[in-house]
Formats: structure tokens, C-alpha cells, sequence
């Protein structure tokens, strides 16, 4: 895919720069119809010369914006771990619904590897079948270190869970 005809569009409408400097030209009509977080066309928004700064670094976002536009969606299959959980954050952050199953089975397949992230990544968005894979991989994981890793709220169950609340 030429990522870099998608991301540097001739007739775009809104520029918006990564946290690392890389500037992408996009179409505002097509991040309003493939995402819930940028307006559309529909409102009378003058965003020519104007930058909208995004936090990701342009890595991720050049992978995030690949799913705003009609194309054959990449699998994710050949990028770091660190890529995915940060594009899997991106379009949970920005709402790019297309990408979102993609994540959520990638990560199910790279499990039991970074079962904990996973596990933290499934809890914060809500994906029931993915904590239900995760959880069985930190089974092993000592519990100090899932204390350390897990969010505050997930502790109590987790030792409720694990039958640790007697000991303790």
C-alpha cells in the first residue's frame, strides 16, 4: 500500500502533525465517516494552514490513518509489540472503528506473550473475550508483579480471584 499517497494528499483539507514532527494531509471527510473523534466537512471548519497536533508519533498514526480510507486494511502482523499496543491505544483513543477487531484479534494472537499488557489494553476497553484469554496466561505471572502492572480497580478481583484474600 503507498501509504505515502494516503498520507500526503494533494487535495487535503487538514494537516495534522505527530508528536514527532511528521505532517499528514488528510481528508476531514473521511476521518469524520471512519472515526467518532474529528469533525466533517459538514461543519464550516477553515483547517487549511492550520496543524492539529496529535500525541502519537507518526508511525502510529501513519498506520492508524491507513483505516480512514478505502482501501484493503492492513493485518498488523509484521510490527513490533510496542507499534501494535500503540496503534491499538490510537484507534481506541480516536474511535477508528475499522481498526478496532483488527487489534483486538492480533493481540489475541500474539497472547501468551505480553499477556499482562494485553490483559491491561482488554480491561481498559472493555473486550471481554480477550481478558478471558489474557487472564489465563498471567496465571503465572507473581503477584507483585500484576499489582505493579494491573489497574487499581482490578486488584481486589484479581486476588479475590486467584483465592489470595485469606493470605494476605
Amino acid at each position: 500500500m503507498d501509504t505515502k499517497r494516503l498520507v500526503s494528499a494533494q487535495d487535503a483539507d487538514i494537516t495534522i502533525q505527530s508528536s514527532d514532527g511528521i505532517i499528514f494531509k488528510l481528508h476531514r471527510h473521511n476521518l469524520a465517516t471512519h472515526t467518532d473523534a474529528f469533525p466533517g466537512t459538514e461543519l464550516d471548519l477553515d483547517t487549511h494552514g492550520d496543524i492539529v497536533h496529535l500525541t502519537e508519533p507518526g508511525c502510529v498514526l501513519e498506520i492508524v490513518f491507513e483505516y480512514v480510507y478505502p482501501r484493503k486494511q492492513p493485518k498488523l502482523n509484521n510490527i513490533d509489540f510496542e507499534i501494535l499496543m500503540s496503534v491499538a491505544e490510537a484507534v481506541e483513543k480516536y474511535n477508528v472503528f475499522s481498526a478496532m477487531n483488527t487489534c483486538e484479534v492480533r493481540l489475541s494472537e500474539i497472547l501468551p506473550e505480553h499477556a499482562a499488557e494485553i490483559l491491561v489494553h482488554a480491561i481498559k476497553h472493555d473486550y471481554p473475550e480477550l481478558i478471558d484469554k489474557a487472564a489465563i496466561h498471567i496465571s503465572r505471572i507473581p503477584i507483585l508483579e500484576l499489582v505493579g502492572i494491573l489497574p487499581t480497580h482490578c486488584i481486589v478481583p484479581l486476588v479475590r480471584t486467584l483465592g489470595l484474600l485469606g493470605r494476605l
